[in-house]
């Protein structure tokens, strides 16, 4: 059961990831899952159809037939564009580097590929144990736990105690993550208590390298943890125009650009 923390916005995408995993599911499994009311799933599920995500059948919801192999061939090219952009990111590391790898799809990549590498003497930091479980099996590669509150449904954690650790170190580079990226309000994700653990991250790194694809542009999520001048190198996918690289080139000195 996940705790009743996440917000109607960030519940509701958690939802639709169950619902697009499983074809269908029902209301009561819903209200046990995130420990809510039979009521406000249903709201919840009344927005997600008003948006065309999915059909209400008599006691729940599934994906809507009409859009389901669209979602899967964007699914899978958003899958595709992690990887390139986890491949160039390890262009970036170099041997005994000390690094802070946040949380996110992106980064479970990039992980893989530093197991993969060539690279000796690496110690890298990370609150999240799916990344820890990746790292674990490169044997030259010291990896360190960052605990704290877990965040339940999620694989990570946040809160003070995270804070506290982090306030001791002083990474080469930071690989961070976004939901999203937005010209005016900058990088925001949805859960305010990871907001704050992210900009400490930033402040705790003296190269900061943001890793995302180009679906996160042009979106803004609940709460802000950096301005895009704050980032040192943003690696992304070839799917953005000419116009917009420009816009980005004023904040961020270098872009680097996947091949695809």
């Amino acid at each position: 059961m996940i705790q009743n923390t996440l917000f109607s916005e960030e519940r509701s995408e958690e939802i639709l990831k169950l619902i697009r995993a499983l074809g269908k599911v029902s209301v009561n499994t819903l209200s046990e899952r995130f420990n809510v009311s039979s009521a406000t799933i249903r709201m919840d599920l009344t927005k997600l159809a008003k948006n065309g995500e999915i059909i209400r059948t008599h006691g729940g919801a599934m994906l809507a037939p009409s859009i389901t192999s669209e979602r899967l061939i964007s699914e899978r090219e958003n899958k595709d564009k992690k990887q390139l952009i986890a491949k160039e990111a390890i262009s970036l590391v170099e041997n005994n580097d000390t690094l802070l790898l946040d949380t996110g799809t992106t980064m479970y990549f990039f992980a893989e590929e530093i197991a993969n590498s060539k690279l000796q003497g690496l110690s890298v930091f990370t609150n999240d144990f799916e990344i820890a479980r990746i790292l674990e099996k490169k044997g030259d590669v010291a990896v360190h736990l960052l605990g704290g509150t877990v965040r339940s449904g999620f694989h990570y954690c946040y809160g003070q105690n995270v804070m506290l650790q982090l306030l001791k170190y002083n990474f080469d580079k930071l690989f961070i993550a976004t939901s999203s990226i937005n010209m005016e309000k900058g990088l925001t994700t949805q859960h305010a208590e990871t907001a704050i653990l992210k900009s400490v991250m930033i402040r705790s790194a003296n190269t900061k390298i943001l890793l995302t694809d180009s679906s996160k542009f042009d979106q803004l999520s609940f709460a802000q943890f950096a301005s895009l001048n704050e980032i040192d190198i943003l690696i992304t996918d070839n799917h953005l125009s000419n116009e917009r690289l420009k816009k980005l080139n004023k904040y961020i000195s270098k872009i680097i650009i996947t091949e695809s």
